[in-house]
């Protein structure tokens, strides 16, 4: 018996992008080029309507048309694209949407595969795999550059609209009437966020097809902030200094390094300065690089140990506060313009 012949075929498709981004106007319909950890891959925004003051957005455009196979298809409208928000008058007298929320992206690539079935979905499978740890890299840079949550962590992401809310009424004979099935998903408030350009989503996919995840101070303020709108402020108090002293440990290292100091004495060092006060302490014993916050310690550090060791709730000043603190920090060990 002849062996099946692999070939490349084409796979092409859509996913949610978490919660919805918000973007800016020039990106819809744009389409980029990149890659997972083996394939290359084309990414695709949806697309503006010419009656954008609808509201809605269309889909993005596709390689391939509509076929008459039953299983050739999912409909295009049976899908949530995206959304305009707010407008703004041109100096010509016309009107242009602000930017918009999209809720999924196309992508195309393709993959080995005979024409046996199994061997194609074992191919595409392998491929959305591949497309999901992409994701997850993609999405924790644009979280991090813009401070959008998309992807939300704690009370937010395991709420009651994970999934649809039905309900129904009932008449006199106890029959179900007037049944509905809400499927909203929590709402995103662009306060206190940027919106993504050009330049900002172009750099995020580059660092994702190189496989470049952001460094773990920048996901621990990632975290903290989600958590921070989750209204989780005890949680998010300690991601924060996490973050910070993270930081502090890099931007110290990074002294050590180039005083040439030997592992053990460094060893020796933090062993012997735990903490977000010693750290900082030690960051000024050894001349690291950075000026540090003034009030590190108490706007950071304090909180911290209240919330950790006292079951203290920070409210949502206190949390903020801290928050923006460590995030200065991290700029000092990480700074962003490094990967933009």
């Amino acid at each position: 018996m002849t062996a099946a012949t692999a070939e490349e075929r084409p796979l092409e498709g859509h996913f949610a992008c978490g919660n919805g981004l918000f973007i800016a106007i020039e990106c819809l319909g744009h389409s980029y080029q990149t890659k997972t950890a083996t394939r290359d891959v084309s990414i695709s925004l949806p697309t503006l309507r010419q009656n954008w003051q609808q509201g809605h957005l269309d889909p993005p455009t596709w390689t391939r048309s509509r076929g008459p196979k039953p299983n050739a298809d999912f409909p295009d409208e049976d899908f949530e694209w995206g959304i305009t928000v707010g407008f703004h008058d041109e100096p010509d007298g016309t009107q242009s949407p602000d930017y918009a929320r999209i809720s999924r992206w196309r992508f195309e690539t393709t993959i080995s595969t005979t024409r046996m079935a199994s061997d194609f979905f074992r191919a595409r499978d392998s491929a959305v795999r591949e497309l999901e740890s992409y994701w997850a890299i993609t999405s924790s840079w644009i979280s991090i550059f813009t401070k959008q949550n998309s992807i939300p962590i704690g009370k937010a992401g395991s709420g009651m609209r994970v999934s649809s809310i039905v309900t129904w009424s009932g008449d006199d004979q106890g029959h179900r009437v007037n049944a509905s099935k809400d499927t909203s998903t929590p709402a995103l408030s662009p306060t206190g966020v940027d919106i993504i350009d050009h330049q900002t989503l172009t750099a995020c996919l580059k660092l994702a097809a190189s496989q470049t995840p952001p460094p773990l101070e920048w996901l621990f303020i990632r975290n903290a902030r989600s958590l921070a709108s989750a209204k989780e402020y005890r949680r998010a108090a300690i991601d924060a200094c996490t973050a910070a002293e993270l930081s502090l440990t890099v931007l110290i290292d990074n002294k050590f390094d180039a005083d040439n100091i030997p592992t053990t004495a460094r060893k020796a060092q933090f062993d012997s300065h735990h903490g977000i006060s010693r750290l900082t302490q030690l960051h000024k014993n050894v001349g690291a690089a950075g000026a540090l916050p003034k009030r590190l310690v108490e706007d950071v550090g304090a909180l911290r140990n209240k919330a950790a060791h006292r079951g203290y709730e920070p409210t949502s000043n206190e949390t903020a506060l801290a928050i923006q603190t460590a995030t200065a920090v991290v700029e000092l060990a990480s700074p962003l313009s490094n990967y933009r």
